[in-house]
């Protein structure tokens, strides 16, 4: 059995607040990384920021090219091979995660999988920014991937068009409301926590309106 875009959120959830349940946890080039074990699939979890080199990368908008996978984000793409030099063999099917800077870093790997002709099975990304360019929407067309941004996210809407950066798949709006109260401003929409949510309701939305 393969875990569905909710679970995919728990695990993203855990990568910050529950890592004792994960069978790998990496801390590579300043790049934490999770891997999960089931019987049908290894499941990849990469967190958001949590610290200051994070948000330090978070914020080096210029547009590398490299020769494989062409323009990314240069903060992004830090410590994104040496991840995934580590990571391998694959021996199962793979499914890749995040959340944030991770969902950015999610998205990544996937390229460079694909360009070791080893197509993930699915990318579930959780409030991503947009990570690169137009080939590395290419290199990413033919795997399933589902973005999900909850209500107001800034995040996704960074780095900015203009300097050539895309989603290589349009995040699907989805809704919770933050409280009334978190101190967080715009970014109040960006919690994991909120994202696990908002996809448990659409779920449950369409399982009504089917």
């Amino acid at each position: 059995m393969t875990a569905s875009d909710l679970q995919c959120a728990l695990l993203c959830y855990a990568s910050y607040f529950q890592t004792k349940i994960f069978d790998r946890a990496l801390d590579i080039s300043g790049v934490k990384v999770f891997v999960k074990e089931t019987p049908d699939e290894q499941i990849i979890v990469f967190p958001g920021s949590e610290c200051l080199l994070d948000w330090w990368r978070d914020f080096e908008a210029r547009m590398v090219t490299l020769p494989d996978i062409g323009g990314v984000e240069q903060g992004f793409m830090t410590g994104m091979r040496d991840v995934f030099k580590a990571l391998q063999p694959f021996t199962k099917p793979i499914r890749v995660t995040g959340h944030s800077l991770g969902a950015a870093r999610a998205l990544i790997f996937g390229a460079l999988m694909c360009g070791l002709g080893v197509k993930p099975e699915a990318i579930v990304a959780f409030e991503p920014p947009r990570p690169g360019g137009a080939k590395l929407k290419q290199i990413l067309a033919p795997v399933t991937i589902r973005a999900y941004r909850n209500g107001a996210d800034p995040v996704c809407d960074v780095p900015p068009e203009i300097m050539g950066y895309v989603h290589p798949r349009e995040p699907v709006q989805v809704y919770c409301e933050p409280a009334g109260f978190d101190p967080d401003g715009p970014m109040k929409w960006h919690h994991i926590q909120l994202a696990a949510v908002a996809v448990a309701l659409q779920g449950e939305f369409n399982a009504i309106a089917t």
